[in-house]
């Protein structure tokens, strides 16, 4: 088996297409990259109020205590 080697992208003779080509693609990568950023945050931002909504309800199921038995914080 005889592997060719990969010519690099601007070897083409479409020079002027593949290079409108990688400019759209590379503003869609930064595109997405922001936007998967922006979800990042969403994701950490629901991840801390439903930690805060279990330690919450953690302490109104048992009032008698005043420390939530799996992170041993004091409830208030």
């Amino acid at each position: 088996m005889v592997l060719e080697r990969a010519q690099p992208l601007l070897a083409s003779n479409e020079t002027n297409g593949n290079a409108d080509e990688l400019i759209t693609l590379r503003a869609e990568n930064e595109r997405l990259q922001h936007k998967n950023e922006e979800l990042r945050k969403r994701n950490f931002k629901i991840l801390d109020d439903v930690a805060g909504l279990e330690k919450q309800l953690s302490c109104q199921v048992s009032p008698s205590s005043n420390k939530s038995p799996e992170s041993g914080e004091v409830c208030g």
